[in-house]
């Protein structure tokens, strides 16, 4: 167990090319489930599905973060995809940035519209 919580991996299934050495973990913690994406045991980018069952937002991606040297690499799509296939059914959440719905355009699934504060 981490410091974060329960630990699970290293999987590198669906890792983008060019990143042999990443590593992708989930950890366990209350109520969310956290993604990581490691290289060299630096921290590269995280993932936060909502992981309460029986909550009306179970499964919603709560956050996503990839360091900005980073990104367009396929960071955030290796942990979507690592997500799936720990069974966590990652949704795109309402509220999302214009590039987090680009990229939700992008790796598929239900987008819902997005929430505009003062709607």
């Amino acid at each position: 167990m981490s410091a974060w919580g329960i630990e699970h991996g290293p999987i590198s299934k669906g890792v983008p090319k060019g990143m042999k050495r990443l590593r992708l973990t989930t950890h366990e913690l209350p109520g969310i489930t956290s993604v990581r994406a490691h290289k060299r045991k630096k921290l590269l980018g995280e993932m936060q599905v909502v992981n309460e069952p029986g909550a009306p937002d179970h499964g919603t991606i709560w956050g996503m973060e990839v360091g900005e040297k980073h990104r367009r690499k396929g960071l955030a799509t290796a942990m979507y995809q690592h997500a799936q296939r720990k069974g966590l059914n990652p949704q795109h959440s309402i509220l999302r940035t214009e590039a987090g719905d680009k990229w939700a355009k992008a790796v598929g699934g239900h987008r819902p519209p997005i929430y505009h504060y003062g709607d």
